[in-house]
């Protein structure tokens, strides 16, 4: 499980110490719920200078003279023993244990496990706090080392939710001048757009040579959006690191302010991240974070040009997963190549790896490439002749089940689209279909029957009927199943309004659940099978012990029979309808769809909403978490699936049908997205890799 974590450091300064306060949250829960410590950093009036001491050394180790005045016994001292002076003094005002700084200290021990991958930031406004390198606080660099330190504004808003068209990666890299004031500042920015190409095979970029400034604010302004702007050339900061620029050709110089227009169109289009592989990048970082973007990566002071390709090579490698397409996220990124940049320039340019810093809203979570990377249309399957309202994955992730209007259920190979066989066994259009745990059974059911049951289990190998549930004169629709974890519990819910739960092994109903005032359309059992969610047209989510027949929750609707009775007159004209209910997969958020507000997200333990996600267009008919957590699909009436990022409410994709979207799941792997609509098709997703 993610953690943020957020130290904000209120004005002060190095002589009396700055108010703190730190935040913790876990990823995917809602604001009220951070962990919040109060404390103070206490003074420390020389930390700035001896950063001085060492960039100094460091500067004119790179043939650059410095303005710093200094004492001659100090400036005599070699670099790498000012680096390590340097280092050791934070490490020591970091470690104080003084009263109120150790509260924030200990809040961090108390909260965070060694084994959390943590996104960790600084939020100042103090331009030498944000010089420092946080990331040598020893307490993240030793106890926790799946930990990266970013710097952010205190004050920061959400970005856009936007996502650029098209099925591929957009990167505007904008290759600057070359040539600096000497034969050692010149640089080599088309082996940093080699790098780009060489890493992230799967992205369209754009690259500008030099470009006019007029071209570059063009591109900027392009409707089909960027998710990546990539800069390689000169830049600088202004002194105190307010603001910046950067040279995109040998004639002229670009401030923030003269493409702030355009850059902001970027990011309203969806610019995710901007890295700008050149020096002194912390002023430009300050004016950019003003625009919301989400995340940004500069260098702190000038840099070598071969130590920032390695720098680029490092991150490219393990962000994008190279060979392996082990993803990491961006935090976990940067710092795997910080510490590849500390291996081999530490020694002939000590403090090299200190240079790379990210500029983080908090406001969003860390980026990963394959959160970048569109779900691409695999295959189109067709082969029913109505409306496909179902669709399950084996838990081997290699065999389909559709169910239809036409009565059918169908089984196809997920891989190749190729029908293994068709199960006409029902008289009714299917509603429902559900794999065993253990793959070996499949649960079927339909609409009103008579003289038979609605729901029947099918031997998944041989396709032969097994068992049917519920026999009797007539047998109303169950409009949903789902299987127990363990695979000993069927659970149905039932249009008379019921849940069901269908012992396996007597093959009778262990115990009915009675809430709902109107039929049940969804329900969902949690990763661990301690609850059950349901979703009903009586416009409510409830959430069941369901062992003990205990209700725990209702969300959103009435909880006594007048409030039924009024859902009840509302029938008529759908208003309220609840269509679909998930439960993602740590069990903390449960997401519900329906005809009124159509994705609410709710904290499953206190029953408040979260998040509503707005972009659906009409009533959302199905929902689905993937299987790792990091996003939720939903389906519905105007004939799309969306992808979400729902802790950050952020639209991912859309993705089209012909006709309203019934239902959608995800393969265990959570690489295949599949989705049935009323255009009588299944669409097989793929993410690229």
């Amino acid at each position: 499980m993610g953690k943020r974590v957020i130290i904000t450091l209120l004005k002060g300064n190095f002589q009396q110490g700055f108010p703190a306060l730190l935040r913790i949250r876990e990823d995917g829960t809602p604001p009220e719920r951070d962990i919040q410590v109060e404390g103070h950093l206490p003074p420390h009036p020389k930390i700035a200078d001896l950063y001085g001491y060492w960039k100094l050394a460091y500067d004119k180790g790179l043939g650059v003279r410095g303005s710093l005045k200094t004492e001659s016994s100090v400036t005599d001292l070699p670099c790498s023993k000012l680096a390590e002076n340097f280092a050791d003094s934070l490490k020591t005002w970091l470690n104080s244990g003084d009263t109120e700084w150790q509260k924030i200290r200990d809040g961090l021990q108390q909260n965070l496990r060694r084994d959390d991958e943590i996104s960790a930031i600084i939020q100042t406004e103090d331009p030498k706090l944000r010089l420092l390198p946080w990331h040598l606080w020893d307490l993240f660099a030793q106890y926790y080392n799946k930990a990266e330190i970013a710097i952010s504004s205190p004050q920061y808003t959400p970005s856009g939710t936007k996502t650029p068209s098209g099925n591929r990666v957009r990167i505007l890299a904008i290759l600057g001048d070359k040539k600096g004031t000497d034969s050692q500042t010149e640089i080599n920015p088309q082996a940093d757009l080699d790098l780009l190409k060489l890493h992230l095979r799967d992205a369209e970029i754009v690259p500008l040579v030099e470009p006019q400034p007029e071209d570059f604010r063009r591109y900027l302004w392009d409707e089909r959006g960027w998710h990546i702007l990539f800069f390689s050339g000169h830049s600088s900061s202004e002194i105190g690191g307010q603001t910046g620029w950067i040279k995109i050709n040998q004639n002229d110089i670009l401030t923030v302010q003269e493409f702030k227009n355009a850059l902001r169109k970027a990011i309203e289009n969806g610019l995710q991240l901007a890295i700008f592989n050149s020096c002194h990048g912390l002023g430009l970082a300050n004016q950019i974070e003003e625009l919301r973007i989400p995340q940004i990566i500069v260098m702190r002071e000038r840099v070598l040009d071969k130590a920032a390709q390695d720098f680029l090579q490092h991150f490219l490698a393990a962000f994008s997963g190279g060979e392996t397409r082990k993803c990491a996220s961006l935090h976990s990124a940067v710092r795997e190549a910080r510490l590849k940049l500390e291996d081999t320039w530490n020694k002939t340019c000590p403090g090299t790896s200190w240079l790379p810093v990210i500029c983080q809203n908090p406001a969003v979570e860390s980026l990963t490439w394959r959160g970048f990377l569109a779900w691409t249309e695999a295959r189109t399957i067709s082969g029913h002749s109505a409306t496909i309202r179902t669709v399950a994955i084996s838990p081997d992730g290699k065999t389909l089940a559709t169910g239809s209007f036409d009565k059918t259920v169908k089984l196809w190979n997920l891989d190749t689209g190729e029908l293994i066989d068709t199960i006409a066994g029902h008289s009714n259009p299917i509603r429902s279909v559900a794999f065993s745990p253990d793959g070996k059974t499949l649960a079927s059911a339909c609409t009103i029957v008579f003289q038979d049951g609605t729901i029947k289990l099918w031997d998944a190998d041989t396709r032969r009927l097994r068992q049917t549930l519920g026999s009797s004169l007539l047998v109303l629709t169950v409009e949903t199943l789902a299987f127990s974890p363990d695979g000993q519990i069927l659970a149905s819910g039932n249009f008379d309004p019921t849940i069901n739960l269908w012992d396996l092994n007597t093959g009778k109903v262990r115990s009915t659940l009675n809430a709902h005032g109107w039929q049940v359309n969804s329900i969902a059992f949690s990763a661990d099978g301690q609850i059950l969610v349901s979703g009903g047209w009586d416009n409510t989510v409830k959430i069941w012990n369901w062992r003990r027949e205990e209700l725990l929750n209702t969300f959103n609707g009435p909880s006594d029979w007048a409030g039924f009775l009024v859902t009840w007159f509302r029938f008529s004209i759908y208003v309220g309808r609840i269509y679909s209910v998930a439960i993602s997969p740590d069990g903390q958020t449960v997401a519900s769809g329906g005809y009124e507000h159509p994705v609410t997200l709710w904290d499953t333990g206190t029953g408040r909403p979260l998040r509503i996600l707005t972009e659906d267009s009409g009533t959302v008919y199905s929902l689905a978490f993937s299987p790792n957590g990091k996003i939720l699909a939903s389906g519905g009436e105007d004939s799309t699936v969306r992808i979400w990022n729902y802790r950050t409410g952020e639209l991912l994709h859309t993705l089209k049908h012909l006709g309203p979207v019934w239902c959608v799941t995800f393969s265990p792997d959570g690489q295949t997205l599949v989705s049935g609509s009323e255009d009588r098709t299944v669409k097989v997703w793929r993410v690229p890799f």
